[in-house]
């Protein structure tokens, strides 16, 4: 058998029906071994029991909806076909021209798909080391609109686009962030709509998901109960 890694990256829909995340297996082998990469998919993220479904031609997975958008080369993330949420087969998107030695790793998006975080690994150091933040008319199409490169500082963990695609939170050096996505249409380091704020100098890996979090409510005083035990006596004044 092969040694089995995973979560590679983890996301859920909206509804918690599927669940999505990539592995990693190694067979050794003399003189040389076996890496196969893919994307294990569960029909029902509650199921205990069940095999998972093995995907190979998508690695590093996020959903948009219920459609997989997954790394296909080390330059290119690619979306999974409508037809089935079986589907292993993948339509090429979002490709980049990277520094030598760097490789498309996870991509995330807003619900829409339209606002799109693209790590960027350093193969050397394995960490990432780059986010390209993109624009696109419709999730899946032919419809670029702009890119620029999130400014971070040290190395990035789980970067994370809001579902309306207004912010995008993530984790470098500084702890986790919550920033404004970009203005778009301008420099090559992105002009964020709002600055990057630390949310926790020591928390990592951040994620944004399809729900609000409920407020606290607030709690109502318990009187305490005193119990008089039956042998005590009360001296009359």
């Amino acid at each position: 058998g092969c040694s089995n890694a995973y979560p590679l990256s983890l996301d859920i829909t909206p509804s918690g029906g599927n669940l999505v995340y990539g592995f990693s297996c190694y067979t050794y082998g003399f003189p040389v071994g076996s890496l196969v990469n893919g994307t294990y998919l569960k029909v029902s993220a509650d199921a205990t029991t069940g095999v998972p479904l093995k995907l190979y031609s998508g690695q590093y997975p996020t959903l948009v909806g219920t459609r997989i958008l997954a790394r296909t080369s080390d330059t290119t993330a690619g979306v999974q076909d409508a037809s089935s949420i079986g589907s292993d087969t993948f339509t090429n998107w979002i490709s980049f021209t990277l520094d030598p030695g760097h490789l498309l790793n996870r991509s995330d998006a807003s619900a829409d798909g339209t606002i799109v975080a693209s790590e960027v690994r350093n193969d050397s150091t394995i960490k990432i080391d780059r986010v390209i933040m993109s624009k696109w008319g419709a999730f899946g199409t032919n419809s670029y609109v702009d890119d620029c490169n999130l400014p971070i500082s040290g190395d990035v963990v789980n970067p994370s686009v809001s579902q309306d695609g207004a912010s995008v939170t993530w984790a470098d050096a500084r702890g986790v962030l919550l920033a404004g996505t970009p203005a778009f249409n301008g420099p090559a380091d992105c002009q964020l709509t709002r600055p990057p704020v630390v949310l926790a100098a020591t928390g990592t890996y951040p994620s944004y998901g399809p729900f609000n979090v409920p407020a606290p409510q607030p709690t109502k005083p318990v009187a305490p109960t005193v119990t008089i035990p039956k042998s005590l006596q009360l001296a009359a004044e």
